[in-house]
This record gives C-alpha cells, sequence and structure tokens, in this order.
C-alpha cells in the first residue's frame, strides 16, 4: 500500500492542487496533529461519495478539500507553484469538537508516527485507542451485461490486531 500510494504522490499532488480548498483556522486549545500519512481520508464513508481530504498543515491550520474528479486533469504537467491554484479558497472555523474529530482521523490514517507540538496525554489515548486502524485498498467489483466493472477507492479501515 505504502508503495502505490508513494507512486501517485505527485498525481495527488496536482490532483490536490486543482481542487476548491477550505482553509480551516484552530484557534481552540485542541492543536491540530498530524502524521507519517499527512493526507487524511475519512473513515466510513459511502462507495460513491467524493473522497474529503484533510491536511493539518500547522497546530493552528489545516486545509479540507473534497477531490472533485471533473478537476482531476490526466497526465497534467507539474502546476506552476507561483500562481494561485485555480480552484475556489474558503475559510472556516474549527471548534474544540471538530479539532478533536479532525484529530482522530489523521491517527486513523496513521502509517507509525503520530506528530503533535507537545506531549498530551489526550493524544497519546487518542493513538492507542485508534493505533489498529490504518489506510486500505477498497476493491470494486461490478457484473455488467458487457462484463464487469473493477475500480478502486482508498479507505480507512481496522486492519490491524490491537
Amino acid at each position: 500500500m505504502k508503495q502505490v500510494l508513494t507512486q501517485q504522490l505527485t498525481v495527488f499532488t496536482i490532483a490536490l492542487y486543482e481542487q476548491d480548498w477550505t482553509v480551516i483556522e484552530n484557534p481552540t486549545d485542541v492543536r491540530f496533529i498530524t502524521s507519517d500519512n499527512p493526507s487524511s481520508v475519512f473513515p466510513d464513508r459511502p462507495l460513491n461519495a467524493p473522497v474529503v481530504r484533510f491536511l493539518p498543515l500547522a497546530p493552528d491550520l489545516g486545509i479540507m478539500s473534497v477531490i472533485n474528479r471533473d478537476r482531476v486533469t490526466e497526465n497534467a504537467d507539474f502546476p506552476d507553484l507561483t500562481k494561485p491554484p485555480p480552484g475556489t479558497i474558503m475559510r472556516g472555523q474549527a471548534t474544540r469538537e471538530k479539532a478533536k474529530e479532525l484529530n482522530r482521523v489523521v491517527v486513523m490514517n496513521a502509517d507509525r508516527f503520530v506528530f503533535s507540538e507537545k506531549p498530551d496525554v489526550a493524544i497519546r489515548r487518542l493513538t492507542e485507542s485508534h493505533r489498529d486502524f490504518g489506510i486500505d485498498i477498497e476493491k470494486i467489483h461490478f457484473p455488467t451485461p458487457d462484463g464487469c466493472f473493477i475500480g478502486a477507492s482508498v479507505a480507512v479501515r481496522k486492519k490491524r490486531a490491537a
């Protein structure tokens, strides 16, 4: 899984750059954390729902983006990063509860490491209770009159023994 995701990193970076973003400010005492998998997808997503990603940039700042396939340019050249991204940029502010939820999602997406700005007992408990989750590829196979449709999607699920 790690090999596949690493190989797709540049493609994903360009795809994310082309999307609409919500920049989330976090003024709460529950600071954003990150992990060795800094782009997190949400668990319990219906199969046909768009992929929502959260990228914590700092303890008080993150980006949320819905990956809209219509805005993904196949075989695109690396964009000119001196220009603003083509999507809409909105602003939002996290509540304490939303910051906790986003941190839970980050922990569930982590491969091996979770990073915070300082030691925190609540983050330790969170990582201990969600350490058996991880990113996986969810394979899709539908029979059709002409054969079958085969696809895949990224999913967060319980996969490691606790």
